[in-house]
């Protein structure tokens, strides 16, 4: 396991991370949603790699390892639900906020095993955390990708994504992409020709994200014991194994129920025509002076079939 890997390589990553939590507060200090800047990543592997540039690539997915740790969390997606949040359209309007306040732990690792568009590009998943530049205090979300390209042999990349206050996952993802298109050593040359495709993919592996900060996300947690892996040496510490989350259980059965009522999955429709509405974000305000960013996932719904709406089932997740 590439999480394994990276622990053996840089052996003392535990200790320091133990180090610089207990620092925080006192001469460094970064925001509660991030568990440990990047800046701690690189601090870890320059003490064993004399040139950096060459390790360069190690420090956002040891960071993303790490900020994982503590929670573990792998999230598995009911194939309809996958499928739904991969094709959704992102209205411009959502906040990034919205990250910064409900991912529902430090960094999330998402399954995408299963699905064709993923696997079509040999993506296994995607880790996904929040990140507090050391220097700058800037915001930032980072993906970091799973995947394998000739040699089944899972690989790890990094992307960060910067998250300035007040600015929309729309415009965000619209500049990232811009800046790909431009910048990519491939963008001319014939080897880029899908250049673009693979830009874009930043789209549903964003709305992935977003589904787990929506208000009324459907997530199974595990039981209250987690569970341990006896360590061979009594002298070690025991380590806790990942903890699987089932995401979408109840709103997949739904889209399953619609979709068997018939009808072609539409943006409107008429009273006249039975149809299924898409899949869509909706964002309102709450809070004092509505100040507050929540967002909704509207799944598929079913108009003028005689089936019941789709209703969500809300678990929480403690």
């Amino acid at each position: 396991m590439l999480t394994k890997k990276y622990m053996e390589i840089y052996s003392n990553a535990a200790h320091m991370v133990e180090v610089f939590r207990q620092d925080k507060g006192t001469d460094i200090d970064w925001p509660e949603w991030c568990y440990l800047p990047v800046a701690a990543s690189y601090a870890i592997i320059s003490e064993v790699c004399e040139d950096m540039r060459i390790a360069s690539p190690d420090i956002g997915n040891l960071a993303a390892i790490l900020n994982w740790r503590p929670t573990k969390g792998v999230y598995r997606f009911d194939p309809e639900l996958l499928e739904s949040l991969w094709n959704v359209e992102l209205d411009r309007g959502l906040p990034m906020d919205l990250f910064f306040q409900r991912l529902p732990a430090w960094c999330c690792y998402i399954d995408l095993e299963g699905l064709p568009p993923a696997e079509d590009r040999g993506l296994y998943g995607f880790f996904i955390y929040l990140e507090s530049d050391a220097k700058t205090g800037g915001r930032e979300i980072r993906l970091t990708m799973v995947f394998h390209l000739d040699d089944p042999e899972p690989q790890m990349m990094t992307i960060p994504f910067h998250a300035d206050a007040g600015q929309t996952v729309g415009d965000m993802l619209k500049g990232a992409v811009d800046y790909t298109l431009a910048h990519s050593p491939w963008a001319k040359s014939p080897s880029g020709a899908n250049l673009e495709e693979e830009a874009h993919l930043y789209y549903p592996l964003f709305s992935l994200g977003l589904y787990l900060c929506s208000v009324e996300r459907d997530i199974m947690g595990p039981p209250k014991q987690r569970k341990v892996r006896k360590a061979k040496n009594p002298k070690k510490q025991k380590r806790q194994l990942p903890v699987e989350y089932r995401v979408g259980s109840a709103i997949g059965s739904a889209i399953r129920r619609a979709r068997a009522t018939g009808g072609g999955i539409t943006g409107t429709g008429t009273k006249k025509s039975p149809h299924i509405r898409r899949a869509h974000y909706h964002l309102y305000w709450t809070g004092k002076g509505r100040s507050v960013p929540s967002v909704k996932f509207i799944p598929p719904v079913p108009v003028n079939i005689g089936d019941e709406p789709v209703v969500p089932i809300v678990r929480m997740v403690k």
